[in-house]
């Protein structure tokens, strides 16, 4: 709170009654920091980029931290009171969850905190059909099944196979590829 008092005075010295205004300074109001995400999700080969447009109603001059959470999470200034949030999610192992903090601070101390949170997601392959029982007639019958009509990887990742058997002996599997004879 302030007060103003305000009086006139003419040459010869003359004054005036004083008119008293009370006043008080609005407070210092933090940076507004707007295009933040909500939370963000990657498959692990991914790449996004977000801008991030900042003001200070103030008008105050303003700088920033940021802490990343991991090294998949970066920002760079652009100018015009922008920041480019990138997050590489190769940068990172797949199926962890995230927490990047942005500080805003203004120059009169200020701060306006914004968290992201991140995730790389990498789905497991989905059995598509199952098989059929098999029964074979003969000594050295075989079946071929191609393996990609009973499996599907929803993030399109390179798929391998393993087969295991619990009678070596009677049942012989063969792996080529995708194909199981």
């Amino acid at each position: 709170t302030y007060y103003v008092s305000i009086a006139a005075y003419d040459a010869d010295g003359n004054t005036s009654l004083s008119s008293t205004i009370k006043g008080a300074t609005v407070p210092n109001r933090a940076p507004v920091v707007e295009g933040a995400p909500g939370a963000i999700s990657l498959k692990k080969d991914e790449v996004t980029q977000v801008v991030l447009t900042v003001s200070d109603i103030e008008g105050d001059s303003w700088t920033y931290s940021f802490v990343p959470g991991s090294s998949a999470a970066t920002i760079t200034p652009q100018g015009n009171g922008q920041l480019v949030l990138r997050i590489n999610a190769g940068a990172v192992t797949p199926g962890q969850n995230f927490e990047a903090k942005l500080t805003v601070t203004d120059a009169l101390g200020a701060e306006n905190v914004i968290t992201i949170y991140y995730s790389v997601i990498n789905n497991a392959p989905v059995l598509r059909q199952s098989f059929q029982d098999l029964l074979f007639q003969f000594i050295g019958e075989e079946s071929k099944y191609n393996l990609n009509e009973y499996f599907i990887d929803k993030d399109n990742d390179a798929v391998t196979f393993e087969v295991t058997s619990t009678n070596s002996q009677v049942v012989k599997a063969d792996l080529s590829t995708d194909v199981l004879t």
